[in-house]
């Protein structure tokens, strides 16, 4: 919870004015975009599913989607509706791993280079 702690701390400079934070408000916020960023990622990839390039909207004929959300009820959330900031989402979700007190690159096992008081745009 140190970790959520300090983001929650620093989140009033990166937004330039205060925003009523704790450590789990992050935690939370962190862990519910992942997991929509998950099931955004699994349905890009399934067969009959593809993304509309002016929308940037998963797509794919009404029976696919019935059929998947049948499957999984949780993605019904997801037609005709973009999931904000995918491309910042997939940057932060797909490229690093946690492993304890750090992150790393999965590629390299090195730290991940990255401070609470970096310049990463952040806003509300």
């Amino acid at each position: 919870m140190e970790v959520w702690n300090s983001v929650s701390n620093a989140v009033p400079a990166f937004a330039g004015r205060e925003v009523p934070l704790t450590g789990e408000k992050c935690q939370s916020k962190h862990e519910g975009l992942k997991r929509k960023w998950k099931i955004w990622i699994r349905l890009k990839n399934i067969s009959g599913f593809g993304i509309d390039p002016l929308t940037s909207t998963i797509t794919a004929p009404d029976e696919v989607w019935d059929m998947e959300v049948e499957r999984q009820p949780a993605i019904r959330e997801f037609q005709d509706k973009l999931i904000g900031k995918i491309t910042e989402l997939e940057e932060i979700l797909n490229s690093v791993q946690a492993t304890g007190r750090h992150a790393i690159y999965p590629e390299s096992s090195q730290p991940y280079p990255f401070s609470i008081n970096s310049s990463f745009p952040v806003s509300f």
